[in-house]
């Protein structure tokens, strides 16, 4: 591999963090004059008309950026080129979604789709696995399955952005830590143009990212999670493949757990509602930005393990593991504690329903 320069670690992350300042700004007034706002509802958090195309800017930014480092790193080509390929699909089927509301079935088939690329270069999750098809499904379900956990948590300002920003960020140190350079400066990268984007999404916001800026940041931060290696210089031999899962495990709880409490409850799987984390937390008290605050806290604390995992002995791991085991049961107490207050509520204002028809 042709060895980096480390102006190239901070050339192009500085690009992008300024290219994702100036272009997101510049979204915010097309959006508006294109009429392409997202409208005060029911299970919505805003109260007024809010841009929703702030994803064009992040995609302008790290797009632009890969393709600078395509044309002059071209032996970096066949690694890269699938991500830009991919993210393309994924970004463009994201703003038709923005623009006419398309089905979730489509916006599924694209994204398995912009996967091709990655399978076609042979990107995909080993895990010691000997079968080539059982790789293919599990990448193309790991994949899929992350993209649109972003775009399922992208439920609040600055919620899926700042995560997806601290994701990229610590795949990033985890990539340089085990000396894939290529991939550390793309994941950091992908971060700067998120944390551009949050200058104008964390609350209160100017706007929102859509489904072209969700599912392009899960898309992009799946992708590299499957192309990094993690097991150099282990101590426990394969335990650290497990750092994708750490790290994107914020996003896969709220998910999974959104996901159960649909079909306990009988409503379709892709129809929104308030039962992430982060509206119970609003429920329990909490404002919108401390709540955000909150669960970017928790996956911070969660990803910081990451960095630890190639170097820790077996009872270092177990100590380890069992302090996320921890944190992920405090996270479920307090959605089961929301539960019971909701339930709760609920029927005191069927009650005052009643009382009020008597």
């Amino acid at each position: 591999m042709t060895s980096m320069n480390g102006r190239e670690l901070f050339y192009y992350p500085a690009y992008c963090l300024l290219a994702g300042l100036l272009l997101v700004r510049l979204s915010i007034v097309m959006s508006r004059r294109f009429g392409l706002v997202d409208q005060p509802g029911e299970r919505k958090v805003h109260t007024r008309p809010m841009p929703r195309a702030g994803g064009v800017g992040i995609f302008l930014a790290f797009h632009s950026a890969m393709l600078f480092f395509m044309i002059s790193r071209p032996e970096h080509l066949d690694q890269v080129l699938p991500l830009f390929l991919g993210g393309l699909i994924v970004f463009s089927v994201g703003l038709m979604d923005d623009i006419y509301s398309l089905g979730p079935g489509i916006k599924l088939a694209a994204e398995f789709a912009a996967v091709l690329f990655l399978l076609y270069h042979d990107v995909r999750i080993s895990f010691f696995i000997g079968s080539y098809f059982l790789t293919c499904l599990i990448t193309a379900f790991w994949i899929v399955g992350i993209t649109n956990a972003f775009n399922l948590l992208d439920n609040m300002d600055g919620l899926s952005g700042g995560t997806g920003c601290l994701a990229a960020y610590f795949f990033f140190c985890v990539f340089l830590s085990q000396g894939d350079f290529h991939l550390a400066l793309l994941a950091f990268s992908l971060s700067m143009a998120i944390l551009g984007f949050l200058r104008w999404n964390f609350s209160p916001a100017r706007t929102f990212m859509g489904d072209c800026g969700s599912l392009y940041i899960g898309f992009n931060i799946a992708a590299l999670s499957v192309m990094g290696s993690y097991v150099f210089n282990s101590k426990l031999n394969h335990l650290p493949v497990i750092t994708p899962l750490v790290i994107l495990s914020i996003p896969l709880y709220d998910t999974i757990s959104v996901i159960i409490i649909r079909l306990v409850n009988g409503k379709p799987v892709f129809q929104g509602d308030q039962n992430h984390f982060s509206h119970r937390l609003v429920r329990l008290g909490f404002n919108k930005r401390l709540a955000v605050l909150l669960i970017l806290f928790l996956s911070a604390q969660i990803d910081l393990s990451t960095l630890l995992l190639s170097s820790l002995n077996r009872e270092q791991a177990v100590v380890l593991l069992l302090q996320m085991v921890i944190t992920f049961f405090v996270i479920t107490l307090i959605m089961f504690v929301s539960r019971r207050r909701i339930v709760r509520e609920e029927q005191n204002g069927d009650q005052v329903n009643r009382h009020q028809e008597t």
